[in-house]
């Protein structure tokens, strides 16, 4: 393995280039060939970093750590490592492992960088025959790949063409040690059954089997693409309070079987992993045929998609706030609240010699005291909430601002006609936080 056979020119532009270095065989290789690549002509080429996520999973995670932080060192690579917060949420641990990871890699890397993983001709079978098992459709049966964005981020996989006796030749090569991960021997999980007890029996019988399994994979990918070009596109909508989500009136309108390709694609499109066939069934078919008050609901692990008027929407993904607090404001302030966003109370211009010394205005949301006390008050916020179509999952994290117990201002809502006070005076700038709605995590 002289060189990679890869062409790297349409990531030329990018604002950095990082490697996802484990210390595995794959990325030890992939790594050391990109610097040798940039070696020849660093002007030409953005900066290079590697990125090692240690899961703390295994006694010797830290000892695999050291090993990539003396490699980068020795060949002047610079280095970035992170420990994972590892949440098993019943998804089996080596994928909480890889949503970890993932959130590392997007939170770290900046806009418009490059993201390059290790993964091989054998990671690619292996995921074809996992997810065949699985009764995979079109789209996951396309296995790895090669090229897909990773929030503000792309992800490449330079190596996805090169079978693993390559990058060993090219390690022994260049004397690259790599670390071993023992746990890659243990035959109970199901990537490991696949590499160490089928694949060879494949190869004893069928001894280009991984040139076969890609030509079809490659296939796959084709009729995956013809079949999206055909299939109607997604009408997505937004929520009042930014939402992502899907029109129900535009699934009504493709049948049932079309409806769950949408529902897939939607997903897809926020990195969510897909839910298993019963379950999207049943999903659309509430939507589909139950009523507008329907409560359709579609869990994913530890997101939900719901329906909510004439939409599916993706829930946000926020922490828990305290609903009870009551902040004061002072004009062109901005607080920022964990689990709602940063909030910042505005006075419009032909307002601005007012003094707001004594002006004391209280932020609170619809829990708080001051509303819960008052029926006429609770009345008011509802009926304002459903005019303006409010999801119900971010009622209570609307914030409000009061002065002298009037209501002046609900989030950034406009012409809420409150009567009590002039709206042209008061305007609350609230921003949700990023990334909420979640990025791409899975492989």
């Amino acid at each position: 393995m002289k060189a990679l056979n890869f062409n790297f020119e349409p990531y030329l532009a990018a604002s950095g280039w990082y490697v996802a270095l484990s210390g595995g065989l794959d990325s030890m290789v992939l790594l050391h060939q990109i610097h040798r690549l940039r070696f020849l002509d660093p002007i030409s080429y953005p900066k290079l970093e590697a990125i090692h996520v240690n899961h703390g999973l295994h006694e010797d995670a830290d000892l695999w750590e050291r090993h990539c932080l003396s490699f980068c060192q020795a060949h002047d690579i610079s280095f970035y490592s992170e420990r994972a917060n590892i949440e098993n949420k019943g998804a089996g641990l080596e994928s909480a492992a890889r949503e970890a990871r993932y959130r590392i890699f997007e939170a770290y890397l900046p806009s418009s960088s490059v993201l390059f993983i290790g993964h091989h001709l054998e990671d690619q079978i292996e995921t074809f025959f996992l997810r065949l098992m699985r009764g995979a459709g079109l789209k996951g049966l396309k296995s790895i790949p090669e090229i897909r964005m990773l929030g503000k981020t792309t992800l490449v996989r330079p190596l996805l063409k090169s079978p693993r006796v390559e990058l060993e030749a090219y390690a022994l090569e260049h004397n690259i040690i790599p670390v071993e991960d023992p746990s890659n021997e243990d035959i109970s999980y199901d990537r490991n059954f696949l590499r160490h007890q089928v694949l060879p029996v494949l190869e004893t019988r069928w001894a280009g089997y991984r040139a076969t399994i890609a030509r079809a994979i490659s296939h796959i990918d084709e009729a995956h693409q013809t079949r999206e070009r055909l299939l109607p596109e997604n009408a997505n909508i937004v929520s009042q309070c930014g939402d992502p989500g899907l029109s129900i009136e535009s699934m009504k309108e493709v049948g049932v079987k079309n409806s769950n390709h949408m529902v897939r694609r939607f997903l897809a499109e926020h990195g969510l992993t897909m839910p298993n066939e019963s379950s999207l069934n049943e999903f659309v078919r509430q939507l589909l045929y139950g009523g507008k008050e329907s409560s359709a609901l579609l869990r994913i692990r530890d997101r939900q998609v719901r329906r909510f008027r004439e939409g599916i929407f993706l829930l946000p993904s926020l922490s828990n706030y305290c609903s009870n607090t009551m902040l004061t404001l002072f004009p062109n302030e901005v607080v920022k609240i964990e689990g709602v966003g940063s909030i910042c109370l505005q006075m419009n211009s032909k307002q601005k010699q007012i003094s707001t010394q004594d002006i004391e205005v209280i932020l609170c949301w619809r829990s708080s005291d001051v509303i819960s006390k008052s029926s006429k008050l609770r009345s008011k916020i509802k009926k304002i909430f459903n005019a303006r179509a409010i999801p119900p999952w971010w009622r209570d994290r609307v914030p409000m601002a009061f002065i002298e117990n009037e209501l002046i201002v609900i989030g950034s809502l406009k012409n809420m006609n409150l009567k009590s006070v002039d709206e042209s005076v008061w305007s609350l700038e609230w921003c949700v936080p990023d990334g909420i709605w979640g990025e791409s995590k899975s492989v």
